[in-house]
């Protein structure tokens, strides 16, 4: 007598199953992809400032083409002039919580400069005005200072490239420490 083939029921079962799981998965993906679009808006203010307005608040970010690195506390080497191809450049972000009405952000504040001065003529320099900031040697020849407060912090880091020393300055914290 010839065999049958005979399917088991089983198999027919969780193949439903798998494809009702990636049935659901693709509708909720796509219900999120509305709601999201729904409840979020992009709006320019202007060149350099957008916000971004959600459900649980709004975000806004402020673009800054020149920023003076003496403004968030920290000087400028006087001997320190910057590449023509850079330039200072900083960002601030504010978040107003439409739950405690409550604004809060940080800056984000970077710029690097150029000086024919030795790394060494240049570190005396920085730590002469920032005494009390702490200095670390990296294993690549570069020296950074450091300084932290609170919710915002403060970094020099001069390095020797190319004959020239580079100093780069950062700055990022709360809008009103920067």
């Amino acid at each position: 007598m010839p065999k049958t083939s005979q399917s088991d029921p089983r198999r027919g079962g969780i193949l439903k199953v798998l494809l009702l799981i990636v049935v659901v998965a693709v509708a909720a993906i796509v219900m999120a992809v509305v709601i999201v679009a729904r409840t979020i808006h992009v709006k320019q203010g202007s060149i350099d400032r957008v916000s971004i307005e959600t459900p649980a608040g709004t975000m806004s970010v402020q673009g800054h083409k020149r920023l003076d690195p003496e403004s968030v506390g920290i000087p400028v080497y006087p001997k320190a002039y910057m590449d023509s191809k850079q330039d200072a450049a900083g960002a601030s972000f504010e978040w107003d919580s439409k739950k405690d009405g409550e604004v809060s952000g940080f800056t984000v504040v970077g710029a690097e400069y150029l000086t024919d001065d030795s790394p060494d003529k240049v570190l005396a320099f920085y730590k002469n005005k920032l005494g009390t900031w702490v200095v670390s040697s990296k294993s690549s020849g570069e020296t950074q200072l450091e300084f932290t407060d609170g919710k915002w912090k403060r970094v020099v880091a001069i390095r020797e490239e190319n004959g020239r020393t580079h100093i780069g300055i950062a700055s990022v914290g709360t809008p009103a420490g920067n």
